[in-house]
């Protein structure tokens, strides 16, 4: 259901000059302000359709649990780089969005690979993915609630 709701949403991507131009139609690319000496980023632009947005908020986190790549960046977003979960989402989203515009580009299929590239059936992904992407509890806990360290203790 995602899938034909992206491919629909997207419509000919060969109708872009590059991947940026495609992932810049999503709306979930990190919009800039300038004027004179400041810049401030306030978010991603939310330009396009938001339907669009939806299917591929939904398909990243469902790719997060079956893709090792997308799993290793989600745990490095929130792990090391202490992302909130919607945030890291949009990161993976995005990336997912510019695999799927390049295989749709390309005429080839998805293919699910390993970190070092090496192709990967689906239950080699999930167990590589549950041996090593999984987030601790404490990681966890500080990318769902907005401000986890001064959350008062039970």
């Amino acid at each position: 259901m995602l899938s034909a709701g992206i491919i629909g949403r997207l419509g000919d991507v060969n109708r872009f000059a590059n991947l940026a131009g495609i992932r810049s139609f999503t709306g979930i690319v990190p919009g800039v302000n300038q004027s004179g000496l400041v810049e401030t980023r306030p978010g991603i632009t939310k330009q396009g359709d938001p339907g669009l947005r939806r299917d591929l908020f939904f398909a990243a986190d469902l790719a997060r649990h079956h893709d090792p790549q997308l799993a290793a960046k989600y745990h490095r977003l929130i792990v090391e780089r202490r992302l909130h979960h919607y945030a890291a989402m949009c990161h993976v989203a995005t990336t997912l969005v510019t695999r799927i515009a390049a295989c749709m580009r390309s005429g080839r299929h998805y293919v699910v690979r390993d970190i070092d590239g090496t192709p990967v059936t689906p239950v080699e992904a999930r167990a590589i993915i549950a041996d090593r992407y999984v987030i601790p509890p404490e990681a966890r806990r500080r990318s769902r609630v907005p401000d986890a360290v001064s959350e008062p203790t039970r």
